[in-house]
């Protein structure tokens, strides 16, 4: 889901839940997308993730698998286009 503030500023939302053989993951995601001009953007992203179930582990890509059953990402970026 994506929510526009301003021309400029966007919030993002967004929940997946994924699944490979038993396993199986719940991952939501928050971002601010502003922009500073018309080809630069400005981007923070909070990911978090949990893998319930006996053994599991959070595995986010392309980050390594967590040493517990959750992880929290953060991910701030810059974007220019020509």
């Amino acid at each position: 889901m994506t929510y526009r503030f301003t021309p400029a500023e966007a919030v993002t939302l967004d929940y997946t839940h994924s699944r490979m053989g038993c396993d199986h993951w719940n991952t939501i995601e928050a971002g601010n997308l502003y922009s500073l001009s018309k080809h630069t953007q400005v981007q923070v992203t909070l990911t978090y993730q949990e893998a319930p179930g006996t053994g599991a582990s959070a595995a986010t890509y392309p980050n390594s698998n967590s040493s517990t059953q959750s992880q929290l990402l953060a991910h701030v970026g810059i974007t220019h286009s020509f």
